[in-house]
């Protein structure tokens, strides 16, 4: 990231600071997740990695995501708050946490939880197969082999 001095300047404009212990909520526009964004050089980026890029001045080439240690607020900008990660350090806070968008709270769900049940209670191999339970539920024949063999909505 390259924050020129008057980047720098509007990013904090844009940010409620408070104690040093305490959440600094991001006051500008927030993306479909709930974190902020901010426009530097034409691109829209999370705010809290912005914050943490200011603070550290550099990001470890293999530690690609921006971390919240306060857990509940995504518009904090506070780098007390924030620490560099990887994939999986961020699916492991989001499990540990039990933030992750699993089943009907993903935003891409396709099938209610009692779909799900159906499809597997239906499934009977030579019988009642993976393409007329595609067909029925309008999903990919993969999909469905996915939900049938637990690779897919694994909390049920």
């Amino acid at each position: 990231m390259n924050f020129s001095q008057k980047d720098e300047d509007r990013f904090w404009k844009k940010v409620n600071k408070k104690g040093e212990d305490e959440c600094w909520d991001w006051t500008a526009g927030l993306g479909n997740e709930g974190y902020g964004k901010f426009t530097l050089n034409g691109k829209s980026i999370g705010s809290h990695r912005c914050s943490l890029f200011l603070a550290h001045a550099a990001q470890p080439l293999n530690k690609t995501f921006g971390l919240h240690t306060c857990k509940e607020n995504k518009k904090c900008c506070n780098p007390n708050h924030l620490y560099y990660g990887d994939n999986q350090d961020n699916s492991n806070d989001k499990k540990k946490d039990n933030t992750m968008c699993i089943g009907i709270l993903n935003g891409n769900c396709k099938l209610t939880e009692e779909q799900v049940r159906e499809i597997r209670q239906k499934y009977i191999p030579y019988k009642y197969s993976l393409q007329k339970l595609a067909t029925e539920y309008n999903m990919s024949k993969q999909m469905i082999g996915f939900i049938i063999n637990n690779k897919s909505w694994k909390h049920l």
